[in-house]
């Protein structure tokens, strides 16, 4: 990592486990790319924060990893020059986290802090805890699960104390998002599931899902928790009146087979609901519903007569 500062990459050949916290520095306007091989996948168990210091126009890339335990953290910097910070196929595994400030680490500690306000997110096919984002920063997500561990956590606001703070503008695609989210602007959502709620008893939160620009941005062929406050809305569940379609998940714990699968009792208006008709949520892309349409459709036109066929699911 620190030859590479002015630019380079570094790949990583094994799916070893790497216990050290490191710190990754990318001078300005150079490209760092921390990558894996096709076929591996390691694991970096830190013991704290894990800083990224970028310089103006700087880029860093992070691709194939599971990060557990440390946070990834990118400081405010003193100018207004943007910085790009790109995960793909990356895991930082949610639960408690060691922090580095010494405070008891709690179940939605975030998985990557962004305080500069001019920095631009992109996470695709990504697992990942929390995130806490500045205000004017953007946030792109594409396939991915943001797992705050229970529907009434945070998985979506600001860094810092401030736990009312909202987060950068959003957009995501084919996601699937367990906990109250909190953001400056919903630029666009579609095909994605909101799992979240307020605590029962009495919340700080607005909403589960709180934008704070309402008159920006749109949220489309998505489900919303009831007393959402989102921009417009097109084809989204549940439909005015509607108290019953909600989603129904095989396993919401990270590390489980069925982890953010639907069950097959959820509502064919979810489970059939996207854009395209497959499924809401990040396993959108899998097209299942489409599969089992056409597997029944075939296994009709070759079974002999007075023969029924079923589908069992293997899992």
């Amino acid at each position: 990592l620190n030859a590479v500062q002015n630019g380079g990459m570094v790949e990583v050949l094994d799916s070893r486990r790497y216990v050290e916290t490191p710190s990754i520095t990318v001078n300005a306007g150079k490209t760092v790319v921390l990558r894996a091989v096709n076929g591996a996948r390691p694991l970096l168990a830190a013991n704290g924060d894990i800083a990224l210091t970028l310089g103006a126009e700087a880029t860093l890339i992070l691709d194939g990893w599971v990060i557990s335990d440390g946070t990834l953290m990118m400081t405010a910097f003193a100018d207004t020059q943007p910085r790009y910070l790109v995960l793909r196929d990356c895991t930082l595994v949610p639960g408690p986290r060691t922090k580095g400030d010494g405070s008891p680490p709690q179940d939605d500690d975030p998985g990557l802090v962004v305080s500069h306000a001019f920095a631009k997110v992109e996470l695709e096919r990504c697992i990942t805890a929390p995130l806490h984002v500045a205000a004017d920063a953007e946030v792109s997500l594409r396939e991915c699960i943001v797992d705050a561990t229970a529907q009434h956590l945070i998985a979506f606001r600001g860094p810092g104390a401030d736990a009312l703070a909202p987060g950068g503008a959003l957009t995501l695609e084919s996601c699937t998002v367990i906990g109250k989210v909190h953001t400056q602007q919903l630029t666009l959502a579609s095909d994605c599931l909101f799992v979240a709620a307020l605590t029962t008893g009495g919340d700080a939160w607005k909403a589960p899902l709180w934008t704070a620009r309402r008159q920006l941005g749109c949220v489309r062929f998505s489900y919303v928790p009831p007393g959402s406050r989102t921009p417009r809305r097109y084809h989204c569940q549940p439909g005015e009146g509607d108290q019953s379609t909600r989603p129904h998940f095989t396993t919401l714990r990270y590390g489980d087979p069925g982890y953010c699968q639907l069950r097959q009792s959820t509502s064919d208006k979810i489970r059939r609901g996207a854009h395209d008709e497959s499924e809401i949520g990040v396993l959108h892309g899998l097209y299942q519903p489409q599969r089992e349409t056409n597997l029944r459709v075939r296994l009709e036109e070759y079974l002999r007569f007075g023969l029924e066929a079923g589908l069992i699911y293997a899992s």
